[in-house]
């Protein structure tokens, strides 16, 4: 059983966030940011800001 990212989870349906689920959200949002901070060295902003406000919807 492998887990989803939290952004995909509410695609199946309303699944009751746990504490562990909130912490799991918060780490993923911490580990986008610090690779979003780094496509935007490469890349520049618009794809990165993009992909920012895609998770945060």
């Amino acid at each position: 059983m492998f887990h989803l990212p939290p952004y995909l989870k509410h695609h199946l349906g309303p699944v009751k966030p746990t504490p562990e689920d909130r912490q799991r959200r918060q780490h993923t949002v911490l580990a986008l940011a610090r690779s979003e901070r780094q496509t935007r060295r490469h890349r520049g902003t618009e794809m990165a800001s993009s992909l920012c406000l895609r998770v945060s919807v």
